[in-house]
């Protein structure tokens, strides 16, 4: 544990940007081949526009890296911001260099699903649809329960979040905050429940409230 805390931040969070980069070039340049593209939208648009989004792609290759690593940044600062609100709320003296640090090591857990659709589609079975490939996350709740019920546009986001590794990303935060600053499980849990699951709750109802305009 004291190793961690000598790394700086900023190495840290390169090499989680690096590392969900490479595995989105991965998925974006070997997965998704052109031939899922025609596969995917062959009843839905005609050749020339299929061919068109394929040229595309290949010019403009790195936006989604481009893309990628904007959103694990915000995605990491937003965390970040709500543990530190947390902190403040349970008037407890949190370093926020630390507070970064954990969030960027928890983000790690969200590397693991997009290695394991590598996997999957490399070694094990041809991906068919880029639907398919979205749809194949039998970590969250909304896998199973799918096709037995009808659910309601607005409420597939909430209910993605109900997830394996958003467990495991609480819990890893929880687990640093007891071992590297607090020493106390309770205490953790309460900033990490407090701060991140209040931010999280409002950016659900944000996400909500927006799609239920829309659809």
């Amino acid at each position: 544990m004291h190793k961690l805390k000598t790394i700086s931040n900023l190495k840290l969070l390169i090499l989680l940007i690096v590392s969900t980069c490479f595995i989105q070039f991965i998925i974006t340049d070997f997965i998704i081949t052109e031939e899922i593209f025609y596969s995917s939208y062959g009843e839905m648009l005609t050749l020339e526009q299929i061919e068109s989004m394929i040229e595309w792609r290949k010019e403009h290759w790195w936006f989604s890296l481009v893309i990628t690593a904007i959103v694990t940044i915000v995605k990491v600062s937003f965390v970040a911001i709500t543990l530190i609100i947390g902190g403040l709320i349970l008037e407890s003296n949190i370093s926020l260099k630390l507070i970064f640090k954990f969030v960027i090591l928890s983000s790690f857990i969200f590397v693991l699903p997009n290695i394991y659709l590598i996997l999957k589609y490399m070694t094990f079975q041809d991906l068919s649809t880029i639907q398919e490939l979205h749809n194949l996350k039998p970590w969250e709740l909304e896998y199973f329960i799918n096709d037995s019920i009808e659910i309601y546009t607005w409420f597939k986001y909430p209910l993605s979040l109900i997830n394996l590794f958003e467990f495991l990303f609480i819990a890893m935060l929880i687990f640093f905050f007891d071992k590297m600053l607090f020493n106390e499980v309770q205490k953790g849990v309460k900033v990490v429940l407090i701060g991140y699951g209040g931010g999280l709750f409002s950016w659900v109802v944000f996400i909500t409230f927006i799609s239920l305009q829309i659809f």
